[in-house]
């Protein structure tokens, strides 16, 4: 080979060897480029969403608020439910106390009266149970009928000739 070849060989190698080179710095260009436009696309939508997030964070204070509002209002309603259950368990009690003192005043008419039995006789007026005996309180029993709403149970029709409790 002759020096004249052996340059062009090596000018050649070295245009190639440039082309390559171009070739890389090409691409890492372009892939550089395609990284800062993924960059830039996540900081603006980074940017949006602390945005949003700066629109929802106005909004919080108002939803702590309700929600502690709420708690306190369900806090009042427990303790005026647990007041209307001990006022009703007392209620019931006191229920109890009067039914056991009629029961006890029943028996003791009987003991002083055995003859006479003192049977308990009860009517129903607007759907509740009211004693039909001679000491009942006229009012209710009068009322119901006088309205019209006194449910008849048998033998406990006043106009009925039949014996039992009845008002007169």
């Amino acid at each position: 080979m002759d020096t004249q070849e052996i340059v062009w060989l090596v000018v050649a190698v070295v245009v190639l060897l440039a082309l390559v080179g171009l070739a890389v710095w090409l691409m890492n260009k372009k892939k550089h480029e395609r990284a800062e436009a993924e960059r830039a696309e996540r900081a603006h939508k980074a940017a949006e969403l602390r945005q949003e997030a700066d629109q929802h964070a106005q909004v919080l204070p108002d939803a702590e608020l309700r929600a502690k509002e709420e708690e306190v209002r369900a806090e009042r309603l427990r303790r005026e439910a647990a007041q209307a259950d001990e006022r009703a368990k007392e209620a019931q009690v006191g229920y109890q106390q009067q039914a056991a003192l009629h029961e006890d005043r029943l028996r003791e008419a009987d003991r002083l009266d055995p003859g006479h039995s003192a049977t308990t006789g009860t009517d129903t007026v607007n759907g509740t149970a009211v004693d039909s005996t001679p000491d009942a309180t006229p009012d209710a029993y009068e009322q119901g009928y006088q309205d019209g709403r006194r449910e008849e149970t048998p033998g406990t029709n006043p106009d009925e000739s039949a014996g039992g409790n009845h008002r007169a």
